[in-house]
């Protein structure tokens, strides 16, 4: 009997996971098996502790999530995790900050002021 809350899609799709906090340790490639709104099923090469907190960057976008589970699979590591946070669209992010950054650069050189001079203060 199924009892997730919302639907899966199975998917096929090329990912990195880093686990955090990260260390210097390196991302490791993954495949995403699956996806709903709430959930995403990985094939790793390699074990994730139960309750580890992941990073995964598929595309455009990035998921940050728990590790629910993990187990061996057809040679690699089947692992499900409950996603907190999802950024879409990274690299429009990326334009718009780079577009905000320099907006704001033109905008303080047209209203740069003299320098601001102590004025002393006078009792009422």
């Amino acid at each position: 009997m199924e009892r997730r809350l919302e639907p899966r899609f199975a998917a096929d799709q090329p990912a990195t996971v880093t686990l955090l906090p990260s260390q210097g340790q390196p991302a490791l490639p993954a495949r995403i098996a699956d996806i709903s709104t709430t959930g995403v099923a990985l094939r790793l090469g390699a074990a994730l502790a139960y309750s580890a907190t992941v990073r995964v960057d598929a595309g455009d976008s990035m998921l940050l999530g728990e590790v629910m589970y993990c187990r061996p699979e057809s040679g690699s590591f089947l692992v499900g995790l409950r996603i907190a946070h999802t950024v879409y669209g990274l690299s429009g992010l990326g334009r718009l900050a780079a577009q905000l950054a320099s907006d704001h650069a033109a905008s303080a050189d047209r209203t740069a002021s003299p320098a601001c001079q102590a004025v002393p203060l006078t009792p009422p």
